[in-house]
């Protein structure tokens, strides 16, 4: 029970890190499995599928899996650096790269 009490993140509040749980017996009762083997027919499936659908021109993929990765892609930090980075070279293309704006230091005098 301690290793749990360790674990417990200070806003749930200090009351909870020592507190034993109320339905189970132990956190990780519930914890999944390790992956499946590398050299697995199940590796080899999921794989495969994920490459199926995965792919950017996939036509096994639905118009709502493609949406909902939409959703997923836009919260990782190499979407949201490549988007910043899009949009300055969209603006450097149609010529409103304006000197003065977008410098930090002449904002700051």
């Amino acid at each position: 029970m301690a290793a749990y009490a360790t674990r417990v993140r200070t806003w749930a509040g200090p009351q909870f890190a020592t507190m034993t749980p109320w339905v189970i017996s132990t956190p990780s009762q519930y914890r999944p499995g390790g992956p499946p083997a590398l050299t697995s027919a199940r590796y080899a499936t999921d794989f495969n599928e994920t490459k199926l659908i995965g792919n950017i021109s996939s036509t096994v993929r639905t118009s709502d899996q493609t949406i909902y990765s939409w959703f997923w892609a836009q919260s990782t930090a190499s979407y949201l650096w490549n988007h910043a980075a899009d949009v300055l070279l969209e603006r450097r293309a149609r010529g409103d790269d304006d000197e003065q704006e977008g410098r930090f230091d002449e904002h700051r005098r």
